[in-house]
């Protein structure tokens, strides 16, 4: 099935992407014990960022403990 509409650019509320590719939400499980960001979540990043993905949707997060859900929000890689 060819979908050339998929590589064109598109705007959401204002936002405009370079080509209709969507990243999802997901827990890589590469955050530090407190929840804050590693070199190695950066590095994941970056790489969907040069591949061209056109909206990244950055994964689990909290701001404060009560929005914590596991007690471990990390896994070892």
């Amino acid at each position: 099935m060819n979908r050339p509409e998929l590589f064109e650019c598109v705007s959401i509320s204002g936002m405009n992407l370079a080509n209709r590719f969507v990243r999802s939400a997901t827990w890589e499980g590469l955050a530090s014990s407190d929840g804050s960001v590693t070199a190695k979540l950066t590095k994941m990043m970056v790489e969907l960022a040069r591949n061209e993905v056109g909206l990244i949707i950055s994964s689990y997060a909290f701001v404060s403990p009560e929005g914590q859900v596991s007690a471990r929000p990390t896994r070892d890689l």
